[in-house]
């Protein structure tokens, strides 16, 4: 799980933390992906954890500090590395749509992972909020978002999901399988994953 955080943070993340000196003192890139990325993989484990606490198929015959280890793990793997230690195809499917969530967010900007980036992500999630709140100036760590980079993040996630939609609707014409597994392989293949669920 080291090595997966560590390729998927990106080699100018790991760069600036080798000449660590105060938080405040890192680029705001490299905050957004911190945050981010310890979000998720907090986030993710126990949302995976809930959901395949009681799966007999995966985690429901192991202890319970094997289910923790498994959960956190699982909640790695998905943005970057596409290693698993249950079964993917004997996964509940929400617990296959939130990997899928997981897999289309994806790594950091200069790493070895896919997706539309933890930053994207970040800028995403950062403007929402703002405009949730009433804010006019998207900030974030007391920097404003230019309108650019905001417009990018958009463009990106937008481009990228009609991708997997245009994709995921060409494999349902041409491919048998459940609709959750045909989404689950598109995915995957767009964050560079390679996680399967064996169809």
């Amino acid at each position: 799980m080291i090595l997966i955080i560590i390729g998927g943070i990106g080699f100018g993340v790991i760069t600036e933390i080798s000449n660590f000196n105060k938080f405040k003192h890192l680029s705001l890139q490299t905050k957004i992906v911190i945050l981010i990325s310890v979000f998720l993989i907090i986030f993710g484990m126990v949302v995976i954890f809930g959901f395949e606490y009681t799966n007999p198929d995966t985690m429901g015959n192991l202890s319970f500090g094997d289910k923790m280890l498994s959960s956190l793990f699982l909640s790695v793997t998905p943005r970057t590395a596409g290693f698993n230690t249950v079964p993917t195809g004997s996964l509940r499917n929400s617990t296959l749509f939130f990997a899928i969530v997981l897999m289309f967010i994806g790594a950091s900007p200069g790493s070895t992972g896919g997706g539309i980036k933890t930053t994207t992500f970040g800028v995403m999630a950062v403007t929402l909020w703002n405009l949730i709140i009433g804010k006019k100036d998207m900030e974030i760590f007391n920097r404003q978002l230019e309108k650019e980079v905001i417009y990018k993040a958009i463009s990106i996630t937008m481009l990228s999901a009609g991708l997997v939609i245009l994709v995921t609707l060409i494999l349902s014409i041409t491919e048998q399988g459940a609709f959750i597994d045909i989404l689950f392989e598109t995915v995957s293949a767009f964050g560079t994953v390679g996680l399967s669920t064996g169809v």
